[in-house]
């Protein structure tokens, strides 16, 4: 299913073939993508690879295909050999993808206050810059760049690392990032909207291709209270203008309902080229509006049947998906933000979904209702019944074909026809799963579901 290239300066090889028969093959092949991040593709090689003394760092490049798709395209970044204590030689290698390469390059100093400059032509000038100072093979161009917001119309670059640069830029403007290979060349494409669709045949659902769920909130990078600064008063000085002369004498703003809920936790926020003070403090209203919220994420492992063609399409990156889990009383489109996939095992995957921000007080109406929840103890319950059901469905797939999966892990080889095998075995069941054959089955959870709602209904006024 997936083929993995090696490219050197003296031509092209194949590290990892389709066919499971072949000595051109990878163990523990993983490949991980996530939004406005350098993706990357870690794999272990064994000593009788004919590539074997071929991988080079930094200097090899390695691509990986879904068929006729890129599914990656990046180098190698670490190369570490080693020896197991049964006397196995290989070497793990973690590779880099292309956006890594503007970690290579510098962006020197240089502003513009042209009323008429776009953000395209700032990306474009971006690029220039770092092409003029990399190989030819690192060179990115400018590809589909959409921004349809307002901006200041006013850059200045600093100087320093081209990845920082882009990523200071991108978080004042907002947008989506990403850099992709066609025809050999390698385009930076950028949308404020966010890449990607809404699926509407492929659903994530309880008992069907949802293996696990974890859901949480994160509050590492929430700012309650920001400082505001632009350009310097002067030449000679190191003083800032500030927002306190329209901002009642404070050189700072607060979001008094985070601040309620997380204390206060400072930062500063500096535009180098604006001196104006009204438009510094709209430019740090935005900014705090952006960084007050907590980011709620869900992680969680999918079986991808679109392998043997029981769903539509695949767990795409940037894609949004309908997630049903009754329990949790979980029905809503999300979106994946980040996947991570074992080519050798590809209907397992390990996706991120949400990173939905939530304000303070959503966040505090979120805790009144969890723990209105948790009082009743209901929910735990009927997780734990799932959670058996589960594990009994996918005990059940016939002993002959998990035997031929198993001894075909050992070799970190699983063919297509046990794959498919397996998948329809798990498939079927789940269609037909009974109380007879399955401790805690189906029945059973929908018998706690209904009580978990009998209950409901007459404690809702207690609770209230």
């Amino acid at each position: 299913m997936f083929t993995v290239k090696l490219i050197n300066f003296d031509g092209e090889y194949i590290l990892n073939e389709v066919n499971t028969n072949s000595i051109r093959r990878l163990l523990g092949a993983s490949v991980t993508q996530a939004v406005n991040s350098i993706g990357s593709f870690t794999f272990t090689v064994l000593i009788g690879h004919p590539c074997y003394n071929m991988i080079l760092e930094r200097q090899s490049r390695v691509n990986v295909y879904k068929g006729t798709e890129t599914v990656f395209s990046g180098y190698v970044l670490k190369v570490q050999g080693g020896m197991e204590t049964g006397g196995i030689i290989s070497k793990k290698v973690a590779c880099e993808g292309s956006l890594g390469y503007l970690h290579d390059t510098i962006q020197t100093y240089w502003t513009t206050q042209d009323p008429e400059f776009t953000f395209a032509q700032f990306i474009a000038k971006f690029l220039e810059t770092h092409n003029a100072l990399t190989e030819d093979f690192k060179k990115i161009y400018p590809g589909v760049i959409i921004n349809d917001k307002p901006t200041s119309n006013s850059f200045t670059v600093q100087y320093g690392n081209s990845y920082d640069v882009l990523k200071y830029i991108t978080d004042r403007f907002g947008g989506e990032y990403r850099v992709r290979e066609e025809s050999g060349m390698l385009y930076f494409d950028y949308t404020t909207e966010g890449f990607g669709e809404t699926v509407t045949g492929t659903k994530i659902k309880l008992g069907r291709n949802l293996n696990s769920l974890e859901a949480f909130n994160d509050s590492t990078a929430t700012i309650t209270r920001l400082f505001v600064y632009g350009a310097k008063i002067d030449e000679f000085s190191q003083v800032r203008v500030d927002i306190s002369s329209v901002n009642v004498g404070l050189p700072y703003i607060d979001n008094t309902e985070a601040i309620d809920l997380y204390g206060i936790i400072s930062d500063v926020l500096i535009i180098e080229d604006e001196s104006d003070p009204g438009k510094l403090l709209y430019e740090g209203k935005k900014y705090l509006e952006q960084h007050s919220t907590v980011t709620r994420s869900i992680t969680n492992t999918v079986i991808d049947l679109s392998v043997i063609g029981a769903d539509g399409q695949s767990f795409e990156v940037y894609n949004s998906y309908r997630l049903v889990h009754e329990v949790m009383g979980i029905n809503e489109n999300v979106r994946i933000i980040k996947k991570s996939l074992d080519i050798n095992a590809p209907h397992i995957a390990a996706i991120e979904i949400g990173k939905k921000t939530q304000t303070a007080t959503e966040i505090a109406a979120e805790a009144v209702r969890m723990a209105r929840q948790n009082n009743l103890d209901l929910f735990t319950v009927a997780e734990q019944t799932y959670s058996r059901a589960t594990q009994t469905a996918l005990n059940i797939v016939d002993e002959a074909t998990a035997d031929m999966v198993r001894t075909e892990q050992l070799n970190g080889l699983v063919s297509e026809d046990a794959l498919s095998s397996v998948l329809s075995e798990y498939l079927k069941k789940t269609d037909s799963i009974s109380s007879d054959n399955v401790l805690y089955g189906i029945t059973a959870l929908t018998a706690v579901l209904e009580d978990i709602e009998n209950r409901l209904s007459v404690l809702e006024g207690i609770v209230l």
